[in-house]
């Protein structure tokens, strides 16, 4: 969606909502979209959008800024603003270009003291307390010249809910959990019971759960008995359309955009290429698949399989440049959030079906997809590498044929309304209005 270079606070705002979100536009990380674009959808619809985050511009100013002085910044921007932490005020090796980036110094090599500091930071300010030190400073000086009526925390880690926790018992601002990630994604079997013991003490202080996921919901409703409401992470319709396709290469173009994951479904993956590398006239048809992101993680999956020269690794892209991609892609690689015990929906699920590319989907997704998967003419859901592979096969020889697939539809169909940002965004208004604290326009 495209966003007003300003966006006031009216009158009749609905109050100031802190979002607090470690990961923020300008990172090209996915973790920023979800804060990104709900912090600019709640500002268009009135409410007054600060963001607790780090700071992420580069180059990062000469001069190191105190968390007090960006509060001072962030009151300077129009809304929504920013209230970022420079990542050198707790590691003087921060850099915002790097690969993973980190906000934390390095963690000690000796393995008892590190299971230690992890210990204590599960039960304390979550993965990144020095950050988050920083950020509490912040926080409680934008509190003190812009009072907060309603916290809307991030899980993409611990962090951002032991801030919103820590805001809570100091000022009874009330506060919305929020989980892009599961609670348990990050952590090890063994550190369970401890990571279960903090999230829940941490949850019993917040109104309600915000989830990105219905699967994920229903977990969290039964694991810590709260209210759970769904708010997928949305599109943006706009950009969608306006992005020029661009095709990765002059052959068959299969396109994986954004890395793998522990709870991606890979059990087909090597076994498809595979199959398909073993059919007659397998050369001609010119099969080339490209991933987009900072890990060259296709190319490792197909390594075992003698497959890894059919990949080609790309960087990691802007959305606009993925949009593109997406659409000028002969074909889009799915694959679901499934392989663990918790399951998730990712923004590829939306952006590749937004996209109107066939797109071919590894294993059994979720059901909360399946209507949608299962409706749409683009779409191929692989149950066996087989059926896989004969899919692949037939798309490349349509395209060679005659240049277009025929499972090939318009971008942004209508059944796609309800998972566009501004959808998404006032169900997220209509949540976080329902436990703001009076508002009071400020003097």
């Amino acid at each position: 969606m495209r966003f007003p270079v300003s966006a006031p606070v009216s009158v009749d705002s609905p109050g100031h909502v802190l979002v607090v979100g470690l990961g923020y536009m300008p990172l090209l990380h996915v973790s920023a979209t979800r804060a990104t674009y709900m912090s600019r959808t709640l500002a268009t619809l009135g409410w007054e959008v600060s963001v607790l985050t780090v700071d992420w511009t580069y180059p990062l100013p000469q001069t190191v800024i105190s968390p007090a002085g960006s509060v001072e910044r962030a009151l300077e921007q129009n809304n929504p603003r920013a209230v970022a932490i420079d990542g050198r005020l707790s590691n003087p090796s921060f850099d915002p270009r790097a690969t993973r980036p980190d906000t934390e110094p390095p963690s000690p090599r000796w393995v008892p003291l590190r299971r230690l500091r992890t210990l204590r930071n599960t039960l304390s300010l979550g993965p990144y307390p020095k950050w988050a030190h920083n950020a509490l400073l912040a926080a409680r000086e934008l509190h003190k010249q812009r009072p907060v009526d309603v916290i809307w925390a991030i899980h993409g880690d611990d962090s951002c809910h032991a801030i919103a926790h820590q805001l809570h018992r100091e000022f009874g601002i009330p506060w919305v959990a929020d989980f892009k990630d599961a609670w348990s994604r990050f952590h090890k079997p063994v550190a369970l019971p401890v990571q279960r013991f903090a999230t829940n003490r941490r949850l019993r202080t917040a109104c309600a759960l915000t989830e990105a996921c219905e699967a994920q919901a229903e977990r969290d409703r039964i694991e810590f008995k709260q209210t759970a409401h769904l708010v997928y992470s949305g599109y943006d319709r706009e950009l969608m359309s306006e992005v020029t396709p661009e095709k990765p290469g002059d052959s068959f173009a299969i396109s994986y955009l954004g890395s793998i994951g522990f709870a991606h479904d890979v059990s087909l993956l090597g076994e498809t290429f595979a199959a398909l590398r073993a059919r007659a006239g397998f050369e001609n048809l010119g099969i080339r698949a490209h991933q987009f992101s900072a890990f060259p993680q296709l190319k490792e999956q197909l390594k075992p399989v003698g497959c890894a020269s059919l990949v080609e690794s790309h960087e990691r892209v802007s959305l606009a440049r993925s949009f593109s991609l997406m659409r000028g892609s002969d074909l889009l690689l799915l694959l679901p959030h499934t392989a663990r015990d918790f399951k998730q929906v990712g923004l590829k699920e939306i952006e590749y079906v937004a996209s109107g590319t066939p797109i071919l989907v590894l294993g059994q997704p979720l059901q909360e997809f399946s209507s949608l998967f299962e409706e749409s003419h683009q779409v191929c859901i692989a149950l066996d590498a087989e059926q896989a592979a004969d899919f692949i096969e037939s798309e490349a020889r349509q395209v060679m044929t005659t240049g277009r697939s025929a499972r090939r539809v318009e971008a942004n169909g209508s059944r796609l309304d309800a998972f566009t940002w501004p959808h998404q965004g006032r169900r997220l208004s209509e949540i976080l209005s329902t436990f703001t604290r009076p508002w009071k326009p400020s003097n």
